[in-house]
């Protein structure tokens, strides 16, 4: 199958490139673009956790054979299960909602990778996500949105650095997922009846209460739900089965009643009318700085996205300290939540810099 131009010329003409694969739809035709544009592609394909949906070994290693390309495997377990999902379960512990793809992806994904690459003669590495790398009129390069506004994962990379970026490449930027699925099926690759994945690699199939109720020994334990004066409103199975703005699963009358806050230190749960979860901004630390080099380097009001799916907002941003920044909305959000990220975007959609939600500002 021919491949029109337009989808293959943003990426380079030539060179050595490793191809992360998952055994997914987007991974594999990240690799078939890579391979139709006439570059030297090796696929690699890390191991990261005993999930019982973590990784298709197998697709991926009959996807690289059908392109006639080398296929080599990472384990790389013991370290991720201490990094990702220790991370993930000391937040849960903490009250705060992790996002351990980002971390995942800067500290973890990307490094092991480029150092993998370098070792094997490669000056880049691709991988299916939904985005693109632009570079900006201060000559910091920068995610750019991908052309799908339902898969754009700029979000979930906000944190990449400047050595990271420049050897970095993201073949399905351009494209949109019907026809990343259509190639697939079209080509007859084995990851072609693949579903798309929903929940963390790492969650096993019983689901993330099965997972966590595993690892945390506190994590069913019944405690009081109570209003933001301490009033008791009613009861819970587990402080940290709940997270900021959730509604359902509280099991209150005279709602709807949204969470606030939780203690599971207290095992306790603070719900409250939805005025109360109005935000008018928000303090992140662990600043990444990308297309801008500062604050001073920011517009007079970038767009914040504070979950993935959100649509960003037009913001003030005022640094109170070197890593810690204070941002107010144009007008209230809802449910800023502790341990997300939050994203800051230019007006056509080039990620800036992004940082750790501490607290909402109400």
């Amino acid at each position: 199958m021919k491949i029109d131009r337009q989808f293959l010329d943003h990426l380079p003409e030539s060179g050595r490139v490793l191809v992360a694969m998952s055994g997914g739809v987007d991974s594999t035709i990240a690799a078939y673009l890579l391979c139709q544009r006439g570059l030297d592609v090796i696929g690699v394909t890390m191991e990261l956790a005993d999930s019982d949906k973590c990784c298709l070994m197998f697709e991926a290693k009959a996807t690289c054979h059908s392109l006639g390309i080398p296929h080599y495997t990472l384990d790389v377990r013991q370290r991720f299960q201490k990094e990702i999902i220790g991370y993930f379960l000391r937040e849960m512990q903490h009250g705060r909602t992790p996002n351990p793809c980002v971390v995942c992806n800067v500290d973890f994904k990307f490094g092991i990778l480029l150092d993998f690459a370098r070792e094997h003669g490669c000056e880049y590495i691709a991988t299916g996500h939904y985005a693109r790398i632009v570079r900006l009129a201060n000559h910091r390069l920068a995610i750019g949105k991908g052309n799908d506004p339902k898969k754009d994962q700029s979000y979930f990379l906000h944190a990449l650095t400047q050595e990271q970026l420049a050897a970095t490449l993201f073949p399905l930027g351009p494209l949109r997922k019907p026809q990343v699925r259509r190639w697939c099926e079209e080509n007859g690759f084995p990851s072609a009846e693949q579903s798309d994945s929903q929940d963390l690699c790492f969650i096993p199939r019983a689901g993330v209460h099965a997972f966590l109720s595993e690892k945390l020994a506190n994590f069913q334990c019944e405690g009081k739900i109570v209003d933001s004066q301490g009033n008791v409103l009613g009861s819970h199975q587990g402080a940290m089965r709940y997270t900021v703005g959730q509604r359902k699963g509280l099991g209150l009358g005279g709602g709807p009643w949204y969470v606030i806050r939780t203690d599971p230190a207290k095992n306790i749960v603070v719900a409250g009318k939805r005025d109360e979860i109005m935000h008018r901004g928000l303090v992140a630390s662990h600043i990444s700085w990308q297309g801008a080099a500062g604050v001073d380097d920011l517009p007079p009001t970038p767009h914040c996205q504070i979950r993935y799916n959100h649509r960003p907002v037009p913001a003030h941003v005022r640094q109170r300290d070197k890593d810690t920044l204070e941002i107010t909305f144009s007008e209230p959000q809802f449910a800023v939540t502790p341990g997300q990220a939050m994203v800051l975007y230019d007006d056509d959609g080039h990620v800036l810099a992004g940082g750790w939600i501490d607290a909402a500002i109400h």
